[in-house]
């Protein structure tokens, strides 16, 4: 509410991450053990998690993470933030992990090789948490392979997911997927061909997944019949084709310049509206130079002094275009001042979203009271806008036109009565929406108190994101999905008690969002859930549930009881959330 010191939103990016890795993934731990306690197939940690965010609360102490402290203030605070992490993900993991053992997967297809002596248990141990990933060790065997794919929000999902496959001794080019129904699911290798990681061979696969609110679906990796006897043809074909810089789906269609790869046109199919200023410079990433006369480089922001768009002597790497996949992406990279960018552009199929995957190699040099230098992505829109929506706590906000930096909890969008844009990310909090233009500061090397805060591999993403309809719940959504990804564990073919898809509970009616699954603090086998009402309405709230509801009510922020019981019909819950509110409820089961 209060802009004086716009640099705390971006300082410290490594800092920002982790704090916004920390709040999300501690979510989604919290989540997924109360799925497993309702399940009754491990005990809730309270203890656990009480650690873990007791770091990242001290953390958020003044001076750390608005990233204005010390160099051993830094280095500090990342410590907390591993501890954090490592409970978290431990949680997660083992809460996943005792779910899965009780799901039925005796249906899964009988096609094991002969010779059955394989490496691949045990595979895949700390791969991907250098990108802050749950580890997905291979817990699988043979030909046919489980997955089991968590949601760990409110909404149906229907997306790609991408699982590892380890030391899989099958035809790659004959590997399907099916669900527990038998049914194929589209699937595609983002591999050409087999990765190594400590002795183990593995490729990266997208599952289309359809997973329910709060609960999981169970998938098969195998292989299928030969139907052709293979013939070994040249892998490149004697044609010239026009190179295509064009993502494309049933929904959008986003077109990067050949010359600068700038983002040109993103095109809403179905409306046929135009997001980008055609004449603009487009989307694209930019190196700032700031104003350091008002001193405090980590506290303030400086006037744009200098923009230097990062079009020139791009080199495309990777195009990978077909309409009818998965996902389509191009890749380029290129130098800049003394740093360099790695960057992935993506489309999944059926999605509206455009994501940035981008690793920045950060060697700028800031000179103390002379200039500071910042990397951020600005996207220069089509049309009008005099309002600007971002996210905050349990809500959102609507904010003028500004020329500075101001924060949102994942998101910026510009809206107006007939829809707009989003720009979204999981790991930055400073955004501008100014003149009809959407931007986020990626990286800032501010010069005090530490004098080198920003240096080395810096990774970030982001989205580009339609709206089409503007109203603030469906903002959150959009926010929620990109931030709260599915997750994959590997699964072995078992008998058990428990379908291979179910939902734990979910939300049959009213408009809310949920900030909170957790298991009560002074008796873990009761679960609270938190929800805030976002659209300026009250809201009549349905809650379902797997398991019967025996009593429910409100509690405050300490779980302490404070209404009469709500009530509950069967396996449902009701009760009444005032506009813009928010209201914790606890159920006993």
């Amino acid at each position: 509410m209060n802009f004086v010191f716009t640099g705390c939103y971006t300082s410290q990016s490594r800092i920002k991450k982790a704090n916004k890795t920390l709040e999300n993934r501690l979510y989604d731990s919290e989540v997924l053990s109360s799925m497993a306690t309702i399940e009754n197939t491990r005990h809730y940690n309270p203890g656990k998690f009480f650690g873990a965010w007791e770091k990242v609360l001290f953390n958020q102490f003044h001076d750390i993470l608005p990233g204005s402290g010390v160099i051993d203030t830094r280095e500090f605070a990342m410590g907390n933030y591993q501890y954090a992490l490592a409970a978290a993900n431990s949680e997660a993991s083992g809460a996943m992990r005792t779910i899965a053992e009780n799901i039925d997967t005796s249906w899964v297809p009988k096609l094991e090789m002969t010779d059955c002596r394989t490496i691949s248990e045990g595979a895949g141990v700390g791969f991907g948490l250098d990108r802050h990933k749950l580890p997905e060790t291979e817990t699988g065997r043979g030909i046919s392979r489980i997955r089991h794919i968590f949601n760990p929000t409110q909404f149906t999902r229907n997306e790609p997911v991408e699982t590892t496959l380890w030391d899989w001794p099958g035809d790659l080019e004959r590997l399907t997927v099916m669900d527990h129904e038998g049914n194929l699911v589209p699937h595609q290798l983002l591999d050409k061909k087999p990765g190594h990681y400590w002795a183990h061979d593995y490729v990266r696969l997208l599952i289309t997944a359809e997973i329910p609110p709060f609960g999981y679906s169970t998938y098969c990796i195998t292989q299928s019949e030969m139907k052709d006897i293979p013939v070994s043809l040249p892998n490149w074909e004697r044609l010239m084709d026009k190179d295509s810089y064009i993502l494309e789906n049933d929904r959008i269609r986003a077109e990067l310049d050949p010359c600068s790869l700038a983002l040109k046109s993103l095109r809403d199919k179905d409306g046929g509206k135009e997001l980008v200023d055609p004449k603009g410079t487009g989307g694209c990433f930019n190196l700032v130079d700031e104003d350091t006369t008002k001193g405090m480089s980590s506290w303030v922001v400086g006037r744009y002094k200098k923009v230097t768009p990062i079009c020139e002597n791009l080199v495309v790497t990777e195009r990978h275009i077909n309409t009818d996949a998965v996902r389509q992406w191009i890749s380029y990279k290129g130098n800049f001042g003394n740093s360099s960018l790695k960057v992935t552009v993506s489309l999944d199929k059926g999605s509206d979203v455009l994501v940035y995957d981008t690793e920045c190699d950060w060697h700028e040099k800031a000179e103390h009271k002379v200039t500071v230098q910042q990397l951020n992505y600005s996207i220069a829109l089509s049309q009008s806008y005099d309002k600007y929506v971002y996210d905050i706590p349990m809500g959102t906000v609507e904010r003028p036109s500004l020329g500075h930096d101001v924060p949102g909890l994942s998101y910026a969008a510009a809206v107006n009565d007939r829809g707009g844009v989003m720009l979204v990310s999981p790991d930055r909090y400073g955004f501008r929406g100014n003149d009809d233009s959407l931007s986020i500061t990626l990286v800032r090397n501010s010069t005090n108190p530490d004098p080198y805060p920003e240096s080395g591999i810096i990774r970030f993403r982001f989205g580009i994101a339609f709206v089409k309809e503007p109203g603030s719940f469906n903002l959150q959504e959009a926010g929620i999905k990109f931030l709260h990804a599915p997750v994959a564990i590997s699964g072995l073919v078992r008998e058990g008690s428990r379908e291979p898809r179910t939902s734990l509970f979910g939300i049959s009616k009213g408009n809310v969002c949920v900030s909170a699954v957790k298991m009560a603090e002074e008796n873990p086998n009761d679960m609270i859930v938190r929800v805030y009402e976002p659209t300026g309405c009250d809201q009549e709230i349905i809650m379902t549930f797997k398991k019967t509801p025996v009593r429910a009510f409100f509690t405050d922020i300490n779980e302490t009881e404070e209404s009469d019981d709500l009530p509950v019909s069967g396996n449902t819950v009701m009760f009444g959330v005032e506009a813009s509110a928010t209201r914790s409820i606890r159920i006993i089961f």
